[in-house]
């Protein structure tokens, strides 16, 4: 019945044809960070509605990506979050984002996006959250021994 659950990192990278991820549609878990990362074609993140528990995520460079409503059900939400460089994306005020911003369990990275989701500032306050505490300093150190990394990548050689 498909994907439901990820022991380690997921990486959906520099997929240039990648316009959906509905063959996502089952998964409910990643243990670690979950990147989503230069896929220039992709325009929402319909598919990950059943995503509920992530241990990170980063979203960037999707230079057409204009909805991460998908991601609204997400319920248990750890590590860092990292939304930048997506050019058309305005709307980052989705119920776990704004969640996740009350009180952060690592950095906060948002920048470079469309006005509305350009700033840690701007989407708290698109959330209604007066003020926003300074993230907690957490320690970058990660060890992958024994760890699993999930890659969906695309790159192709170009002349």
């Amino acid at each position: 019945d498909g994907l439901e659950s990820i022991e380690g990192e997921l990486w959906i990278v520099e997929n240039d044809i990648l316009t959906s991820l509905s063959a996502l549609e089952n998964l409910e878990s990643v243990e670690d960070n979950f990147l989503i990362s230069a896929n220039f074609n992709l325009t929402s993140l319909s598919g990950l509605e059943g995503l509920i528990s992530i241990g990170g995520l980063d979203i960037n460079q999707n230079h057409l990506l204009t909805d991460i409503s998908a991601l609204s059900g997400l319920t248990a939400f750890g590590g860092d979050l990292d939304i930048w460089n997506n050019y058309e994306l305005s709307t980052c005020h989705i119920e776990s984002i704004c969640e996740y911003l009350v009180a952060p369990n690592g950095y906060v990275n948002i920048y470079s996006n469309a006005p509305g989701c350009n700033s840690e500032d701007e989407v708290a306050e698109e959330c209604g959250i007066v003020s926003i505490e300074e993230s907690p300093v957490v320690s970058h150190q990660s060890s992958v021994i024994g760890r699993q990394s999930s890659v969906i990548s695309g790159r192709t050689n170009r002349t």
